[in-house]
């Protein structure tokens, strides 16, 4: 077989505290909110924004691209969502990071981790009574196959195309809904106390305070 070695050796993880974060319905408060399982929709949308003047530490509820993202709790553990530059827009509390050292790590990582293996070694790992739980330590713990260097290339080269193609579609989805939004003419009524500012490649118009 091939040799492995634990995952904290290519990556970091953390979860941000939740107690912190103070969401609004005001689209210029700050990043739009995610909850734990919108990660994983083709289009994730939200209503929901972190308030950048009321959040503590609000730099480190923000997505960024390359990370990983798997449930921290919650009965459906295991699914690997990839942070492209659509993801990257949103920030997130209940959700487990992995922070790979680069990218082609990040890419073998994510192949690795939708294996039968991967999602059996993440589901492992959990721990909770009622409600499972699975925290950094136990993913870091978790041991990482290394194949030889030519098969992991070959496995880091599709997985970053299928990553880019489907982040790509998704933005483009969004680019062609507002498009054919602004073609038909429907004036959508605004929430009371706002105004509606249409942004290119969003899925929702953004809502202002007025």
């Amino acid at each position: 077989g091939y040799a492995s070695a634990p995952l904290r050796t290519f990556a970091a993880a953390f979860v941000p505290a939740r107690t912190k974060l103070v969401t609004t319905a005001s689209a210029s408060a700050g990043a739009p909110y995610l909850r734990a399982h919108d990660a994983f929709e083709v289009r994730p949308s939200t209503r929901r924004y972190v308030s950048r003047a009321r959040t503590e530490d609000y730099e480190a509820y923000k997505l960024k691209q390359g990370m990983l993202l798997t449930p921290s709790s919650g009965r459906n553990l295991g699914p690997i969502a990839y942070v492209g530059e659509l993801l990257s827009r949103f920030a997130m509390t209940d959700i487990l990071r992995i922070v790979p050292r680069d990218k082609s790590v990040g890419f073998y990582l994510l192949a690795y981790l939708l294996t039968p293996t991967g999602q059996a070694l993440v589901r492992r790992g959990r721990t909770g009574t009622t409600v499972d739980h699975l925290a950094p330590d136990d993913v870091l713990g978790m041991p990482v196959v290394q194949l030889p260097e030519t098969m992991k290339k070959r496995v880091v080269d599709a997985i970053r195309t299928a990553e880019e193609r489907l982040d790509g579609a998704r933005l483009r989805l969004d680019q062609l809904e507002l498009e054919l939004h602004n073609l038909i003419g429907l004036k959508l009524p605004p929430p009371k106390g706002k105004v509606i500012v249409q942004l290119p490649l969003y899925r929702s118009n953004q809502a202002l305070d007025i």
